[in-house]
């Protein structure tokens, strides 16, 4: 597909499902990305006959559950990981039960579990779902909601962390969580278009097809939840190197991070991932 600067189509909304002008931002060969101008969502049409691709990270699972300390999985945590944790640990008690969509490695469901919080598991690779089994999870091989099995007891909160980005039609798959787990609170991460630095020899990419099928912005994220039925809220995630100037104690150290921090802010990127949360409205309790 060739298409001119500011090229604009008027294509069916992934969230609301409305007919919209968007504009293409970015064209790759058969496709492009278009972008709504009120949330910022970017989304790809025609959608890849291939459907997503989910990377295979069981070796690395393994070898990290099978060694885990609540020391070693909290190196492993990644800027949207301790996000969702200080979430969880904000509105749940130990306890409570989650299930953790797109589980990957299962280092964040470890560290719940260290936690006292009752972790279900979903993941579409087999391979993860094997090692997550091994290592005294209870998983499931499924990326769809409406396939979670019924005798898993509702759940206080589904997370979700950077995943959203494979899924094509995310307000079908709001929807199907929805009604499977209708008064569980959900919480979203995906990563950031301007997580990339802006530096030479960086590549700033953010995701390209068949791997992100759609891009995120905050807005977009309350939007989708809104939409789903949930009470929206939703932040930006900073790489947490404020965190790391408090901690640093020698002059150097300091003017490192405080370097580093000014770069980001300077190139408008200082952001890892966007996120989004919310309770359900009108759910029974």
């Amino acid at each position: 597909m060739e298409f001119e600067a500011n090229f604009l189509m008027i294509l069916k909304h992934p969230i609301t499902g409305r007919e919209t002008h968007a504009e293409a931002v970015e064209w790759l060969p058969g496709c492009a990305y278009f972008r709504c101008g009120r949330t910022g969502l970017q989304w790809l049409e025609p959608q890849p006959i291939s459907g997503p691709v989910y990377p295979d990270f069981s070796e690395d699972a393994d070898d990290l559950l099978g060694r885990a300390t609540p020391e070693l999985i909290k190196t492993w945590l990644t800027p949207n990981e301790q996000a969702a944790l200080e979430w969880v640990r904000g509105n749940l008690s130990p306890g409570a039960e989650i299930v953790e969509l797109f589980a990957e490695t299962g280092r964040f469901a470890w560290q719940l579990r260290s936690f006292g919080y009752e972790v279900r598991l979903a993941d579409p690779l087999a391979a993860h779902v094997s090692v997550l089994r091994k290592h005294g999870f209870t998983s499931m091989q499924t990326a769809n909601p409406a396939e979670l099995p019924p005798d898993w007891s509702e759940a206080d909160a589904v997370i979700i962390l950077e995943s959203l980005v494979r899924v094509a039609q995310p307000a079908v798959f709001m929807a199907a969580l929805r009604a499977r787990l209708p008064r569980a609170q959900v919480f979203i991460t995906a990563p950031s278009l301007r997580r990339p630095l802006k530096l030479p020899g960086v590549d700033r990419r953010t995701g390209y097809p068949p791997d992100f099928l759609t891009r995120w912005t905050v807005e977009a994220l309350r939007e989708l939840l809104a939409t789903s039925g949930y009470v929206a809220h939703g932040r930006s995630i900073t790489p947490g190197m404020l965190r790391s100037l408090r901690k640093r104690r020698r002059w150097r150290g300091r003017v490192f991070v405080v370097f580093q921090v000014l770069l980001m802010i300077a190139s408008g990127e200082y952001e890892f991932s966007v996120s989004g949360w919310g309770r359900p409205r009108n759910a029974s309790t």
